[in-house]
């Protein structure tokens, strides 16, 4: 008898006697005894396992057809089958099908006549948890792990059936048999949403699931896939949680975000989320520079990219009115409420702000916070003649700049290009001097300014004055929000 099966038989009678007490009623030794118990059955399962150099030369071997067959040999290569070969150019028993499928094959043989101890099942799991995408050309790896995966759900009943005792790792994997279908992850994502990591994290310790493995890969996808699979209102809920996972898992975030902000896009209603906005502007700044350097918006459709573009827009413009209110300067005219209704063909905005206005965001820098993702949203107002409470905000829709200036001078709408100011410095100009924001006073149909804030302007330019420069408001423009977009998890990762 080998030294093996002298263990085996002496654990096994161990076990049945430590059974008899552990069934024994009232026993006052049953913590005791049940611990030690664990300890011994534990330990004894990893006795068989290989050392890692041990395993890695019996695969080589085997690939390169020197393994003498010695007793054990074959068996401990299932600790190492997706562990590439360097001596071998980086293959594995694993890439290699021919070989992969031969030596699956014998451990299957024995598994079912009880030649093989289950230690060296757990080590093809282990196996096939460790193995990395990278390792494989083409669709290889998802072949061969396709492979593994059948051998391992045809061969636990037996690996169950002959086990002497049921260990700790047995557990685990009896309470986890999904570990064992092409959707592994589906059950922890579910449990993650609900707000339950707990069997997750049991699994990675028990079952010694690596930091590296595509497992992660997989549950990071399950709880993004359980989460924007949700109603719309569900999934708004979970927005908080779906941006806190894609923080901690940096190298999936862009990927994430554009499924994320993709979703958003494919719910009824697509009005601004604040914190949704805040997170796509800090992790891939404004939507306004993404035909500038290597901008991460040009990944995004269309849609998505308008959205945010509007959430942007409209954030600004009730920035600059609420700013106005704080400092106790009220908006008589309504103007917010009326360029609302152009608000998704605005691509362009910049608060222009006067010394009043500066001064104000100095002394309250939590107004201030509002602009340190998007600095450049805002200029520095000169040329106001000792009017420092004047501010002006500037939008671009339909190919036209337009200048609306607070809590006087009128507005000023510009083709883009006959402008001589630059839109893009740092300060700008009140006057109507050249490159001044009011150079059109002396310039356009009528001296003064393009539309003047008195009764009834709103219907003016609304009927015929900014229809004259060709924009119309969103209604009869035909840009309203439209929810025609689909949506598929599956094409992001």
């Amino acid at each position: 008898m080998s030294f093996t099966d002298q263990l085996k038989n002496s654990l096994s009678e161990l076990n049945s006697s430590f059974q008899y007490e552990l069934k024994k009623e009232h026993s006052n030794t049953f913590p005791k005894l049940a611990k030690i118990h664990k300890k011994i059955t534990d330990e004894f399962t990893f006795f068989l396992k290989p050392k890692d150099d041990v395993a890695y030369a019996a695969a080589r071997d085997y690939l390169d057809g020197s393994l003498l067959g010695d007793t054990g040999e074959y068996e401990i290569i299932s600790f190492a089958l997706t562990k590439p070969i360097a001596e071998l150019g980086g293959t594995s028993v694993a890439s290699d099908s021919a070989k992969l499928r031969v030596l699956l094959d014998k451990y299957a043989g024995e598994f079912e006549a009880d030649k093989i101890n289950g230690i060296f099942w757990f080590g093809v799991f282990q196996s096939y948890f460790q193995a990395q995408k990278s390792n494989y050309v083409g669709d290889s790896f998802f072949n061969s792990q396709r492979v593994i995966r059948n051998f391992l759900s045809q061969t636990w009943p037996y690996v169950k059936k002959h086990a002497p005792f049921f260990t700790n790792w047995m557990k685990s994997i009896e309470a986890n048999l999904h570990l064992l279908t092409e959707s592994p992850c589906e059950v922890y994502g579910a449990e993650w949403l609900a707000g339950s990591d707990v069997r997750v994290k049991q699994i990675k310790l028990e079952l010694h699931i690596p930091d590296s493995s595509w497992f992660w890969e997989d549950f990071f996808k399950s709880c993004l896939k359980a989460s924007l699979s949700q109603s719309d209102s569900k999934f708004k809920e979970s927005i908080p949680l779906i941006i806190s996972l894609l923080t901690r898992h940096p190298s999936y975030l862009d990927n994430g975000m554009r499924a994320l902000l993709d979703r958003y896009r494919a719910s009824s209603d697509i009005r601004v989320h604040n914190e949704l906005k805040d997170f796509a502007i800090e992790i891939w700044k404004s939507p306004k520079l993404r035909n500038t350097g290597a901008s991460k918006w040009i990944h995004v459709s269309e849609p998505t990219w308008r959205m945010v573009l509007t959430w942007v827009q409209e954030a600004n413009l009730r920035l600059f009115f609420e700013l106005l209110k704080r400092r106790g300067v009220p908006d008589p005219h309504g103007r917010l409420d009326f360029w609302m209704q152009y608000i998704n063909q605005i691509t362009f905005t910049r608060l222009v702000l006067g010394e009043d206005m500066r001064r104000y965001l100095n002394s309250h820098p939590e107004w201030k916070e509002h602009f340190k993702n998007d600095v450049d949203s805002f200029a520095n107002l000169t040329g106001a003649k000792g009017e420092s409470n004047l501010d002006a905000f500037i939008m671009e829709i339909s190919g036209h700049l337009i200048v609306e200036f607070n809590p006087h001078g009128g507005c000023y709408i510009y083709q883009k290009g006959e402008n001589t100011f630059n839109v893009d410095a740092v300060s700008l100009d009140a006057s109507t001097s050249p490159r001044g924001l009011k150079q059109r006073y002396y310039s356009g149909s009528a001296k003064g300014p393009d539309i003047v804030h008195r009764d009834g302007w709103q219907y003016k330019a609304r009927t015929y004055q900014l229809p004259g420069f060709g924009i119309f408001d969103d209604v009869r423009a035909g840009k309203t929000n439209s929810t025609a977009t689909s949506f598929s998890i599956d094409k992001y990762f």
